[in-house]
């Protein structure tokens, strides 16, 4: 671990082989005086000689290895800022966090939503509230596309967005058209950062390692300190990622949800549902329906 956030996994590589090819030097080199008090050594001790300065001479090509596929290597992931424009018809970019895409944002049009979850987001949010909400916490930042969003028309302090990884919000604020002066962002992880707040109209639930919610984002008590954080009439969206073809994690969380919140909804895109597969799905948990 220390070494991946010093130097990266590439490098990491790198240093790893080098100490073994140190500690087959000094095997080698015990073997060879082994090999001089039997002749019958000799023969084995040619042949690892050959194979150790091969291994040295492949050791010496690292530096013309490939350069990493991450655009920043940070401590917590491999974040990559991908031009997606050609897909979405204008200037657009993808933030892809080690194997996800957490974020897509159309640059120059802050409102244009893009990916089907954050639209649905948006759109019950604003259905329930009657406008765009004043007070939020967003448990995950990434893009942050929504923060960005809610914002365009004007700064919103209000917004809290938690992000554990200062790389993600470094990059989003380079490629990815975010003014983090619109809103409050905050370096740590959600559940420390969501103590002690409260009064919020709406938590969105948007965090993720590689395709899964951390383990104590999704647990009972988890989603108490959440009702605690909300306003009377508040209420908390969440993203999770399932499969068609077994719904475990959807079941689950749904089932948790409900020993807390009195009403639970699960929306969906139509179109994404029926064609199977892994599928992203929107919770709602409040104290009435939509």
């Amino acid at each position: 671990y220390l070494f991946i956030s010093w130097i990266g996994t590439v490098w990491t590589l790198v240093v790893v082989a080098g100490a073994y090819a140190a500690f087959a030097l000094a095997c080698l080199a015990m073997l060879r005086r082994h090999a001089r008090a039997e002749p019958q050594g000799r023969d084995i001790a040619s042949a690892a000689t050959a194979l150790t300065l091969f291994a040295l001479a492949a050791l010496a090509a690292t530096p013309f290895t490939p350069a990493s596929a991450c655009t920043v290597e940070s401590r917590y992931y491999c974040i990559r800022s991908i031009n997606v424009g050609a897909d979405v018809g204008a200037p657009a970019r993808l933030m892809v966090l080690d194997h996800l895409g957490h974020g897509l944002n159309v640059l120059g049009e802050p409102t244009r939503l893009e990916m089907p979850y954050a639209a649905t987001i948006d759109a019950i949010a604003r259905a329930r509230l009657g406008g765009t909400p004043e007070r939020a916490f967003f448990i995950g930042g990434g893009a942050p596309t929504l923060p960005r969003a809610w914002s365009a028309n004007g700064a919103r302090p209000g917004l809290v967005v938690a992000e554990i990884d200062p790389q993600v919000t470094a990059i989003a604020k380079a490629d990815f058209d975010v003014d983090t002066s619109r809103f409050t962002i905050t370096h740590a992880d959600a559940r420390v950062a969501l103590a002690g707040l409260d009064g919020f109209q709406v938590v969105v639930g948007d965090a993720f390692t590689d395709i899964a919610v951390p383990a104590h984002l999704v647990t009972r008590e988890f989603y108490q300190e959440i009702a605690s954080s909300l306003a009377p009439d508040g209420f908390y969206l969440m993203n999770l990622i399932d499969h068609t073809d077994s719904l475990k994690a959807l079941a689950a969380s749904v089932r948790t949800l409900k020993q807390v919140f009195p009403v639970v909804e699960v929306w969906v895109e139509a179109e994404d549902f029926t064609a199977g597969g892994r599928t992203t799905f929107v919770l709602m948990a409040g104290s009435a329906p939509s």
